[in-house]
C-alpha cells in the first residue's frame, strides 16, 4: 500500500513539475541566422504589388523599409497601428523588396536582426497584472502569445499560449 501511495504521489505531483520544467519558452538565441543571411549593401525598394492590400499602406511601408533589415538578417518588420490594441505587422524581404507576410497583433511583436524567432504579443507581466485587476476586461482570456520561426521565407508556429494560462 505504501508503494502504491508513493507511486501515486510521484505521478500526480512530481511528474507534472518535470514536464513543466522542460517546457521552456523559445528564446532568440536558439534560432540564430547564418552569416550568409545578412544583407550586404542597400535594401531593395519595396515591391508594393507583391502583396494584396499593400497599396493601402504604401507610404508607411516605404517609410518603414528605409531603415533596412531589423529581423532575421535581411527582413524588415514594419508595424502599422490600426487602432487601440491593434497593429498590423508587415514583413519585407530587404534583398528582393517583396512583402512576404502580414499579420495582426494586439500589443506588438518582438524580433531581432540576428534571430529567426518572431514573438507576436510577447508576454508582459505588468500588462497581464493590469488585466487581472480588471476581470471585466475580456482581453486577458483571449490574449495569446505566438512564437514563430522564419524558415525559407515562411513562418512556422513553434509554440503558443494564452496569457490566462500563464502563472
Amino acid at each position: 500500500m505504501k508503494i502504491l501511495r508513493a507511486f501515486l504521489f510521484s505521478t500526480i505531483f512530481i511528474c507534472p513539475i518535470n514536464v513543466y520544467a522542460n517546457n521552456e519558452l523559445p528564446e532568440f538565441s536558439k534560432y540564430p541566422i547564418q552569416e550568409s543571411d545578412k544583407l550586404t549593401g542597400e535594401p531593395s525598394p519595396v515591391d508594393i504589388s507583391s502583396y494584396s492590400g499593400a497599396q493601402t499602406y504604401k507610404t508607411k511601408l516605404l517609410e518603414g523599409a528605409q531603415g533596412g533589415p531589423n529581423f532575421a538578417g535581411h527582413y524588415t518588420v514594419v508595424a502599422i497601428g490600426c487602432g487601440t490594441q491593434c497593429e498590423e505587422d508587415w514583413v519585407i524581404d530587404a534583398k528582393t523588396g517583396k512583402i512576404i507576410d502580414k499579420f495582426s497583433s494586439i500589443i506588438g511583436v518582438k524580433y531581432q536582426l540576428n534571430s529567426k524567432l518572431l514573438i507576436i504579443n510577447p508576454p508582459d507581466a505588468q500588462l497581464k497584472a493590469a488585466y487581472e485587476a480588471h476581470p471585466e476586461q475580456p482581453l486577458l482570456g483571449t490574449m495569446k502569445t505566438i512564437y514563430e520561426v522564419l524558415e525559407d521565407g515562411s513562418f512556422n508556429v513553434i509554440s503558443s499560449h494564452r496569457w490566462a494560462d500563464l502563472n
